[in-house]
C-alpha cells in the first residue's frame, strides 16, 4: 500500500457542463427507443457530444481517494408505506419501476443537497460479459441497477436540466446464487414482456435489492446516458455488487421491443440496452475506498461537488436552457 496525496494551492471546483444550443425535451425521452443509435444522438441531442458525458470507464488505478466522501443515509429505501410502484417495460428500452406517493428521500454521500427517489431500472446484455453501462477497468458486469433521484427543491422535470439536479446510484451485478429478494419484483415480468406494458405492483422495501452495508462507492460527474444526454448527474457506483442467478436475468433479457426493417416491424428481445463508454475528459474519480491511498486533499479545498461549484456551474448553464 502506498499514500500519494495530490496537492494545490488553488480552490479546484469540478468541470462544469459545456452546454450549447440546448433544446428542450420532455422527460418521457429519457426512456423510450429513440429510432437512432447513439453516435448520431450527438446531431439531433447537442448536449450528447458534450465532454462531461456518461457512462465511463472506472480505471481503479487512476481514482483519488477523498477522506471526506460521506456515508449514505439510505434508510428511507426501507421505508415503503405510503408508496406506490409501477413497473414497466418502457418504450421498449429498460424494466423500470416508477415510484409515486409518500416520497422517499436520501441524504449524505456528499451530495449537495437531500434528493427524491423517482425511480428505478436496469441495464443488461444478451450475455454474461456485457450488460453494465459502466465498466471497471474495461471489464463490463452483466448487469446495472440505476437508482435516479432529483434534487428535493425541484420536481423531476425541473431538475433534469439544472447542474447537479439528477443523483443516480449505480450497482454492479454479478452471476451466482438464485437471489429471492428479486422474487418478489420477477414475479410480475410476465407481465411486462412486451413493449409499454405496465402493471402496478405490491410496495416492497427497495433496500432489499441491494448489498447490505454498502459503504465503499465511487464518485463523478457527469450525464444521462441516453438522449437528451444532459450534464446534470451526481454518478455513484458502489463497489458491492449484487448477485443474482443467470435463469433470473434471463427474464430481463425476455423482454421484448419493437424494431424496424425492410419489412416493417417486427417484434424483438430487447437486447444490448447499454450506452457506449464516453471519454473522461478533464474529469477525476473519487472513491471513500481507504485502500486507494491516493488522495485529493488540497488544504481544504478539494476537486468534487461543494456548493460553489453548484453555483458556478448553475450561472454558466442557465445561457443555454430553454
Amino acid at each position: 500500500m502506498y499514500s500519494r496525496c495530490v496537492l494545490s494551492e488553488n480552490p479546484v471546483v469540478p468541470a462544469v457542463p459545456f452546454a450549447v444550443n440546448s433544446v428542450c425535451v420532455p422527460l418521457r425521452f429519457l426512456t423510450i427507443v429513440f429510432g437512432a443509435g447513439p453516435e448520431e444522438w450527438p446531431a439531433l441531442y447537442p448536449q450528447c457530444g458534450g465532454r462531461l458525458q456518461s457512462p465511463i470507464d472506472i480505471n481503479t488505478s487512476g481514482i483519488l481517494y477523498d477522506p471526506s466522501l460521506q456515508p449514505f443515509d439510505l434508510n428511507k429505501y426501507g421505508v415503503y408505506d405510503g408508496a406506490q410502484m409501477n413497473l414497466s417495460n418502457v418504450g421498449g428500452h429498460t424494466a423500470e419501476v416508477k415510484y409515486s406517493g409518500t416520497p422517499i428521500i436520501i441524504s449524505g454521500g456528499s451530495l449537495p443537497d437531500d434528493y427524491v427517489l423517482d425511480q428505478f431500472h436496469f441495464h443488461w446484455g444478451e450475455k454474461d460479459d456485457e450488460g453494465s453501462e459502466h465498466t471497471l477497468d474495461k471489464h463490463r458486469a452483466p448487469m446495472e441497477l440505476h437508482i435516479v433521484h432529483h434534487m428535493h427543491h425541484y420536481n423531476s422535470s425541473e431538475a433534469i436540466s439544472h447542474p447537479y439536479g439528477l443523483a443516480v446510484l449505480a450497482f454492479f451485478f454479478e452471476i451466482g446464487e438464485e437471489n429471492e429478494n428479486f422474487k418478489q419484483l420477477l414475479d410480475y415480468f410476465p407481465q411486462i414482456i412486451h413493449k409499454d406494458q405496465e402493471v402496478h405492483i405490491t410496495p416492497f422495501p427497495l433496500s432489499k435489492l441491494l448489498p447490505k452495508g454498502s459503504t465503499t462507492y465511487y464518485r463523478y460527474f457527469g450525464s444521462l446516458t441516453t438522449p437528451p444526454c444532459y450534464e446534470t448527474v451526481i454518478w455513484t457506483l458502489f463497489k458491492d455488487r449484487i448477485q443474482i442467478s443467470e435463469d433470473q436475468i434471463n427474464k430481463f433479457r425476455n423482454l421484448t421491443t419493437v424494431r424496424e426493417d425492410g419489412n416493417g416491424t417486427k417484434e424483438v428481445k430487447i437486447g444490448r440496452d447499454f450506452r457506449p463508454i464516453q471519454e473522461l475528459h478533464e474529469r477525476r474519480v473519487y472513491s471513500n475506498d481507504v485502500s486507494i491511498q491516493v488522495c485529493a486533499t488540497s488544504k481544504g479545498t478539494r476537486d468534487r461537488l461543494t456548493l460553489a461549484a453548484v453555483v458556478t456551474s448553475a450561472l454558466l448553464l442557465v445561457l443555454t436552457l430553454c
